[in-house]
């Protein structure tokens, strides 16, 4: 029986939050299977880099944010560079590393929990169509863009919470938006002022599609090039 073949560029991955430049080495070297169970195990699983001296309060937030959204607490991750570290972005960020001001990217992998979003998405997008729903001057802008991006996302099989508004006639869009505030605030309770940072929650429809997304944004990292 063969053993198993690993590439020379993955020896350099062992620590829980590889450095950036063995990263970098790893994407523009290691064949795509490798790089998919790079993005599993790094990316998609464990303790989050925000909270590496305190886990039990990554477990604690997270079984309480999946409650208010009725979802199971393992279909909850955080992704970005509250995960690892840095920004993981296929843009000149990639490489930017995480401070007390950094966002928070909750990721939650929920067919359940999709459906409910797309529900409102369409809601939401059919209601703007006809002028049922009319947005501010504030909201005008971004409803035409969000308006525009929520057909293809939603074909790919992930939706962005905040893609639609924050009103009452959309039911789960508006008990995210209000679970988001709630476990933010009681990690500022229990952390301090530091934990006063912006959040967001991307729904995905399946694992299936969270990781082959996540495949797909760090093969433009290597297509495009790393800067060092």
């Amino acid at each position: 029986m063969r053993p198993f073949a690993l590439s020379e560029c993955s020896r350099q991955l062992q620590s829980t939050y590889p450095p950036s430049a063995n990263v970098t080495e790893f994407i523009r070297s290691a064949p795509p299977p490798e790089v998919r169970h790079f993005l599993e195990l790094w990316v998609a699983e464990g303790i989050p880099y925000a909270f590496r001296h305190r886990p039990m309060l990554w477990q604690t937030a997270r079984a309480y944010l999946a409650e208010q959204i009725d979802i199971d607490a393992r279909e909850l991750t955080i992704i970005g560079s509250a995960r690892i570290g840095y920004s993981m972005s296929p843009t000149a960020d990639f490489g930017r590393v995480f401070h007390p001001r950094s966002d928070l990217d909750f990721t939650a992998v929920s067919s359940q929990l999709f459906g409910r979003i797309a529900a409102d998405a369409e809601s939401w997008s059919a209601d703007y169509r006809t002028g049922v729903v009319q947005p501010s001057e504030a909201e005008k802008g971004y409803w035409i863009e969000n308006a525009q991006r929520l057909p293809d996302n939603l074909a790919r099989g992930f939706v962005d919470t905040h893609y639609v508004p924050n009103r009452s006639r959309y039911i789960w869009p508006s008990r995210v938006a209000q679970g988001l505030w709630r476990v933010m605030k009681k990690l500022t309770e229990t952390e301090g002022p530091q934990w006063q940072r912006r959040n967001s929650l991307r729904v995905y429809r399946d694992w299936e599609t969270f990781i082959r997304q996540l495949v797909t944004n760090t093969m433009r990292l290597g297509k495009r090039g790393i800067a060092r």
